[in-house]
């Protein structure tokens, strides 16, 4: 019968977890999401930066092809959209609004260097001019 109780007081105390192993447990468990959520945020920025370079390249084309078709670079980006004032009668888009967005959402800065060269920026992730990683600006001249 001693036997039997001890066998008994053996098995009760050693059926659960100690809160010290439990909070082991816990602390390694962190740890791991803590790297393995910092690399997908990683990949998902290297992501948008490729998927802004994608769009650049396609905005790029859509400027040169308003360019050959009218003769001149468009006056600012919405024309690939509206057309321009005076080109608008039977005028096709070249592209869709949601294509003057970069992959953060924020529109394309475009500028005019002269009667043939163009500038576009994207201004990263914060939209603001200047930054690194993923707030790094981005440009793309033209042709």
């Amino acid at each position: 019968m001693k036997e039997l109780s001890k066998r008994a007081h053996l098995i009760r105390s050693e059926s659960g977890l100690t809160l010290i192993e439990i909070i082991v447990v816990l602390i390694i468990l962190g740890t791991l999401i803590a790297i393995i959520g910092g690399r997908v945020f990683q990949a998902a920025g290297s992501a948008n930066q490729k998927m802004n370079d994608i769009k650049m390249s396609k905005l790029k084309d859509a400027i040169n092809s308003f360019q050959l078709q009218y003769r001149k670079l468009p006056s600012s980006l919405s024309a690939l959209v509206n057309g321009e004032t005076d080109s608008s009668a039977g005028f096709v888009a070249i592209v869709g609004e949601d294509e003057l967005l970069d992959a953060w959402g924020n529109p394309y800065g475009y500028e005019i260097v002269n009667t043939r060269i163009y500038r576009i920026k994207s201004f990263g992730a914060d939209g603001i001019e200047g930054g690194t990683g993923v707030d790094f600006d981005a440009v793309a001249n033209g042709p």
